[in-house]
């Protein structure tokens, strides 16, 4: 997954991985930690932490998140992580 910008807030322990560039569509509340946003053709354009411990945890499979998510998630976490750690 291409990662065009990494925004972290260090201060709020939030994160936002942008992926994609197309028009907003919608947003899919994961969790009470993270938010996926689409765009209008249902393609992933970013992944949001609103908390830094999420980093650290796999994200549980349920049958209302495609996979291509929970990867998305993965990978994102893992750039922020790394991000972070420079």
């Amino acid at each position: 997954m291409l990662m065009l910008d990494i925004s972290i807030d260090t201060e709020y322990k939030l994160a936002y991985v942008k992926t994609g560039a197309g028009a907003f569509g919608r947003t899919i509340l994961v969790n009470d930690e993270i938010n996926v946003d689409l765009d209008i053709n249902g393609a992933i354009i970013g992944v949001e932490f609103l908390s830094f411990e999420i980093l650290n945890r796999k994200v549980e499979t349920t049958d209302s998140i495609a996979p291509i998510i929970l990867t998305a998630i993965a990978e994102a976490q893992k750039e922020v992580k790394a991000r972070l750690l420079n």
